[in-house]
């Protein structure tokens, strides 16, 4: 009930200021926070006060223009929610259209009254969380999130300003973890689908017979039929992101080819016409896979009609220092921790280093870094490059001179338990990388208990 919502603001705007009117009912419960006033202008300093969130206004109907008193409440304060009250069962004054949540009719029981105000200020919750949400997903997906003041960024941002409101499909390609999935979530958010669904799909991690099912639909079969509608039909109106489609098999990429001649689809029985932005990625060379017969020329026109090109990070160098502040910003936001800053030593070493994992292998060497910092100041013995028995020694010898052997065994763990999730707990994969045995690797894991879903501390 209301009881765990007492902290509630509650604005009657009622005419008559008497407790004979139509609202006299809501001035009788003590079970929020009852404000009073006769007229708009008196309620709309009470609203413009930053230390008083009025949650739910009730508006007597008998006020003068209720209609464009509750359009001028939406727009001094958008997530008040708006509930008329009348005693004429058969008068309705105020247009659902204008901001009104709800219309209670006098007489009316306090519990009924109650449960009306709990369901408002949930309401206005949920209104206040999703513009939130919004908020925070225009930040990440802004342009300023695409980091570099290199030439060759700043041209690929220009470039997206202009062809993310078109409907242009656009192929990204670029080296693995160059950030190609952060950039078709950007033209998506700034194309006039980001409304809609982002539905993102990864050709290399579906089995090609289920993803041509999941992709286009269940077609006749003895299996019984899947109702839900395939990707493309929930991509409708929005944008449908295909990463890795040089891992699309020959047939669907057929049914592709086919899709793109109209954009339809047979869904139970009926054609059924479809809006879609298509974005695809790829890391490898679809020139190469045309002419190896892999990939269909015909499907690389259709997704090709603009193609970006994303840099590795050691064709744009200049970015690396401006990366670095970025992720150390991020890594301290995200771990709670006071502002971290890095030595000029460690800068000029990450500055050395190629990059062949690009802006993702910069990221995780900078969490592995930070984890291993025992302060909040990065120093170049910090630094660790997965696959580097060089620096893995340097890091394990330091720690051994000057600390006690416990430290030495939660390095060890840290770095065993970021190496293997980086590499989705491949055991062979990762005991390459750390330059160790596999063996060595099972028993390190079985030592420290690490398991997928334990993160080590």
């Amino acid at each position: 009930m209301i009881n765990s919502y007492d902290n509630i603001n509650v604005l009657l705007l009622d005419a008559k200021q008497t407790e004979q009117s139509a609202l006299s009912i809501i001035s009788k419960s003590k079970s929020y926070n009852l404000l009073r006033s006769s007229s708009m202008e008196q309620a709309a300093e009470l609203l413009a006060m930053k230390e008083i969130h009025v949650a739910v206004v009730f508006l007597d109907d008998n006020l003068p223009a209720p209609t464009d008193i509750a359009r001028q409440i939406r727009n001094q304060s958008p997530f008040t929610e708006i509930i008329t009250i009348t005693n004429d069962i058969n008068k309705t004054n105020i247009d659902c259209e204008e901001g009104l949540f709800d219309c209670l009719t006098i007489p009316v029981s306090q519990d009924k009254l109650n449960s009306r105000i709990q369901k408002a200020f949930e309401h206005r919750t949920y209104k206040y969380e999703r513009s939130f949400l919004r908020q925070q997903v225009a930040m990440q997906y802004s342009f300023d999130n695409i980091i570099g003041i290199s030439k060759k960024i700043i041209t690929l941002k220009e470039t997206i300003k202009g062809i993310a409101p078109t409907d242009i499909p656009i192929l990204i390609t670029g080296y693995s973890g160059t950030g190609k999935e952060l950039i078709a979530r950007v033209i998506h958010h700034h194309s006039h689908h980001n409304d809609k669904r982002l539905v993102i799909v990864d050709c290399s991690a579906i089995p090609s017979d289920l993803l041509d099912r999941q992709l286009f639909g269940t077609e006749m079969t003895s299996e019984p039929i899947i109702k839900d509608a395939c990707l493309l039909e929930q991509a409708h109106k929005g944008t449908l992101l295909l990463k890795n489609i040089d891992s699309l098999s020959l047939t669907s990429q057929e049914k592709l080819i086919t899709f793109f001649k109209n954009f339809s689809i047979d869904a139970e029985g009926d054609t059924k016409k479809l809006d879609i932005r298509f974005i695809s990625t790829t890391s490898k060379n679809l020139e190469e896979q045309i002419s190896s017969k892999e990939f269909h020329r015909d499907l690389l026109d259709r997704i090709g009609t603009i193609v970006l090109n994303i840099p590795g990070l050691a064709q744009r160098a200049e970015d690396i220092e401006i990366l670095i502040e970025y992720f150390l910003r991020k890594i301290s936001a995200d771990n709670n921790r006071n502002s971290l800053s890095i030595s000029r030593t460690a800068i000029d070493l990450l500055l050395q280093h190629n990059w062949p994992g690009n802006v993702r292998e910069l990221e995780n060497t900078l969490s592995r870094a930070v984890a291993l910092c025992n302060n909040n100041f990065l120093e170049a013995d910090n630094i660790v490059f997965i696959g580097s028995n060089q620096n893995m020694n340097r890091i394990y010898n330091r720690i051994t001179d000057s600390k006690p052997v416990a430290r030495l065994d939660e390095s060890q763990k840290s770095l065993i338990q970021n190496a293997l999730v980086e590499n989705n707990w491949n055991y062979t994969q990762t005991a390459q990388e750390l330059g160790i045995g596999r063996t060595t690797l099972w028993r390190k894991v079985k030592k420290y208990n690490l398991k997928p879903n334990k993160v080590a501390k």
